[in-house]
Protein backbone atom coordinates (compact mmCIF):
# COMPACT_ATOMS: atom_id res chain seq x y z
CA UNK A 1 0.00 0.00 0.00
CA UNK A 2 2.91 2.04 0.42
CA UNK A 3 2.38 3.69 -3.00
CA UNK A 4 -0.67 5.27 -2.01
CA UNK A 5 0.34 6.21 1.22
CA UNK A 6 3.24 8.16 -0.99
CA UNK A 7 0.57 9.99 -3.46
CA UNK A 8 -1.03 10.81 -0.18
CA UNK A 9 1.36 11.97 1.15
CA UNK A 10 2.32 14.34 -1.49
CA UNK A 11 -1.17 15.70 -1.29
CA UNK A 12 -0.53 16.68 2.23
CA UNK A 13 2.67 18.77 1.16
CA UNK A 14 0.99 20.52 -1.95
CA UNK A 15 -1.97 20.96 -0.05
CA UNK A 16 0.09 22.94 2.45
CA UNK A 17 2.45 24.34 -0.25
CA UNK A 18 0.50 28.22 0.08
CA UNK A 19 1.88 29.02 3.44
CA UNK A 20 5.37 27.30 3.04
CA UNK A 21 8.40 28.58 1.67
CA UNK A 22 10.34 25.43 1.93
CA UNK A 23 11.91 23.59 -0.38
CA UNK A 24 11.13 19.27 -0.81
CA UNK A 25 14.36 17.41 -0.44
CA UNK A 26 15.33 15.28 -3.75
CA UNK A 27 14.80 11.96 -1.44
CA UNK A 28 11.74 13.12 0.48
CA UNK A 29 9.60 10.07 -0.46
CA UNK A 30 12.65 7.84 1.11
CA UNK A 31 12.37 10.04 4.10
CA UNK A 32 8.58 10.38 4.17
CA UNK A 33 8.58 6.45 3.89
CA UNK A 34 10.65 6.15 6.86
CA UNK A 35 8.54 8.66 8.80
CA UNK A 36 5.15 7.21 8.21
CA UNK A 37 6.05 3.38 8.82
CA UNK A 38 4.25 2.41 11.76
CA UNK A 39 6.15 1.65 14.81
CA UNK A 40 5.63 -0.80 18.39
CA UNK A 41 4.39 2.60 19.22
CA UNK A 42 2.84 3.87 16.12
CA UNK A 43 -0.44 3.36 13.60
CA UNK A 44 -1.01 4.02 9.90
CA UNK A 45 -4.25 3.64 8.14
CA UNK A 46 -5.19 3.82 5.01
CA UNK A 47 -8.53 4.59 3.84
CA UNK A 48 -10.37 3.56 0.05
CA UNK A 49 -13.31 4.17 -1.67
CA UNK A 50 -16.47 2.14 -2.84
CA UNK A 51 -14.03 2.13 -6.21
CA UNK A 52 -11.01 0.96 -4.25
CA UNK A 53 -8.99 4.10 -5.29
CA UNK A 54 -6.85 5.40 -2.09
CA UNK A 55 -8.91 8.13 -0.55
CA UNK A 56 -6.71 9.53 2.59
CA UNK A 57 -4.63 8.19 5.61
CA UNK A 58 -4.40 8.72 9.03
CA UNK A 59 -1.29 8.44 11.15
CA UNK A 60 -0.62 8.52 14.80
CA UNK A 61 0.48 7.09 18.28
CA UNK A 62 -1.46 4.77 20.28
CA UNK A 63 -1.30 5.85 24.16
CA UNK A 64 -1.13 3.85 27.07
CA UNK A 65 -3.63 4.07 29.28
CA UNK A 66 -1.29 5.98 31.80
CA UNK A 67 -3.31 7.57 35.17
CA UNK A 68 -6.58 7.26 32.86
CA UNK A 69 -8.64 3.67 32.65
CA UNK A 70 -8.89 3.40 29.05
CA UNK A 71 -5.40 3.49 26.56
CA UNK A 72 -5.96 6.87 23.72
CA UNK A 73 -4.75 7.69 20.41
CA UNK A 74 -2.84 10.85 19.35
CA UNK A 75 -3.03 11.59 15.83
CA UNK A 76 -0.06 13.44 13.78
CA UNK A 77 -0.73 13.24 10.39
CA UNK A 78 -4.65 13.21 8.71
CA UNK A 79 -5.09 13.92 4.87
CA UNK A 80 -8.07 12.94 2.71
CA UNK A 81 -8.09 13.52 -1.53
CA UNK A 82 -10.21 16.58 -2.19
CA UNK A 83 -12.88 14.17 -4.02
CA UNK A 84 -13.53 12.34 -0.82
CA UNK A 85 -14.16 15.34 1.46
CA UNK A 86 -17.57 15.13 2.35
CA UNK A 87 -18.51 11.38 1.75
Amino acid sequence: AWPDVEALSKGIIDYHLPWSTRQLSPDWPARMHDHLMPTSESVIFLARGEDGQAAGFLTGFLLPAGIFETAGALIENIFITDEARGR
